[in-house]
């Protein structure tokens, strides 16, 4: 039988670990380059998701990745998705009306041209790889996988959150 006054010291500890920004456990950051073969890799990093993914691309055509994102949701996992509110989206993008998602024009005037993903505030992916057909068969990409990093995720998902909250959403 547990003692009550154990478990309370074991949550408080834990609590004051968790306010000290100190992680407990075997996180080892990892960082990888890929030029080819990204959404295979893309697709790996999402299968790791426990509770969160956002994604925010300019393009998104990618059917397997959409339909990976759609998946994981039903499994539970809050995912949030933001896009480019341009023509190629419209006519050419892939559906994400089963998605929690925005679109958005670039902020100073130009376009939103971002692409980065994160999952569960540990890993991350960016690069010049838009979730699109063209990406993964025909330009020349590269994807950057910082992986077990929550110091370098919260940068992005901190990123992803000022986008998310800015007036003008349409999804």
């Amino acid at each position: 039988m547990i003692d009550a006054r154990d478990c309370e010291k074991e949550v408080i500890v834990g609590l004051n670990l968790f306010f000290s920004n100190v992680v407990v456990g075997n996180m080892q950051p990892r960082n990888d380059a890929y030029f080819a073969g990204i959404e295979k890799q893309i697709l790996e990093v999402l299968d790791k998701a426990l509770t969160t993914i956002i994604v925010c691309v300019a393009w998104f055509t990618n059917t397997k990745l959409r339909d990976k994102l759609i998946e994981k949701q039903k499994d539970g996992i809050d995912v949030r998705v933001i896009i480019y509110k341009d023509g190629v989206n419209h006519s050419k993008g892939v559906d994400l009306s089963e998605l929690n998602h925005k679109e958005y024009r670039g902020e100073r005037g130009g376009i939103m041209h971002e692409k980065f993903c994160v999952v569960d505030n540990v890993h991350t992916v960016c690069g010049s790889y838009n979730w699109t057909l063209n990406a993964e068969n025909k330009n020349d990409e590269d994807a950057a996988f910082h992986l077990e990093d929550y110091k370098f995720a919260s940068k992005y998902t901190k990123r992803f959150n000022e986008i998310w909250k800015r007036d003008g959403s349409a999804g």
